[in-house]
């Protein structure tokens, strides 16, 4: 079973509880704003991030591309903004291998399993620092 998750930064959520998040850019909802952490874990790995600087808005949109990538053409790579670490995707038949630059191991998840996880992961993440979200 795949466990993908989240935490922000307490520090930085609630310094971003008072960011208009409706005048923001792009630059800044992907790359300034909800750093935390991101739980992903399953049989045979963990590759949850324990950095606290990850930028979980970016992660959810860059997973959506993920499963795009894995539909068309097999195969994917995420990269950490400003670090060396990546999650490598890979289609194999109907599963997706899921590795890692940073940690040892490797998931392995039914394509439409990790297709409605990253789908749901995504809902929930943009719900959730949606201003009028109610809180989590």
């Amino acid at each position: 079973m795949l466990t993908l998750d989240y935490r922000l930064d307490p520090a930085e959520a609630a310094r971003a509880k008072g960011v208009d998040i409706a005048a923001a850019d792009a630059t800044a909802l992907r790359y300034r704003l909800f750093p935390g952490d991101i739980v992903l874990r399953g049989e045979g790995a963990d590759f949850s991030t324990r950095w606290g600087w990850v930028q979980v808005l970016d992660f959810a949109l860059s997973l959506q591309a993920v499963v795009q990538e894995l539909e068309r053409d097999g195969q994917a790579r995420f990269e950490f903004t400003e670090s060396n670490a990546a999650l490598l995707f890979r289609l194999e038949q109907d599963e997706v291998a899921i590795s890692s630059t940073y940690a040892p191991g490797r998931l392995r998840v039914p394509f439409p399993e990790f297709r409605e996880h990253v789908r749901r992961f995504a809902q929930r993440v943009t719900g959730d620092l949606t201003p009028s979200a109610p809180p989590a």
